[in-house]
C-alpha cells in the first residue's frame, strides 16, 4: 500500500511493507525507515495511505 510521511515539514512517499504493535515499517525509494505509532499520536508525525 503506498503511503505519504511527513515529518518536519518534509513529505516522502513510499510503500508500506509492514505493520507492527508499535510502528510501521515503510519502503522509501533508497532505504527503508520506521514511523513510531505514538510519533504519529502526538502529532509529531503524519501518514497518510493512499489508494
Amino acid at each position: 500500500m503506498q503511503v505519504e510521511i511527513e515529518e518536519q515539514k518534509t513529505k516522502v512517499k513510499g510503500e508500506l511493507i509492514k505493520e507492527y504493535e508499535h510502528f510501521y515499517l515503510i519502503q522509501l525509494p533508497k532505504y527503508r525507515t520506521t514511523i513510531s505509532k505514538s510519533d504519529i499520536f502526538c502529532g509529531l508525525a503524519k501518514i497518510n495511505f493512499l489508494h
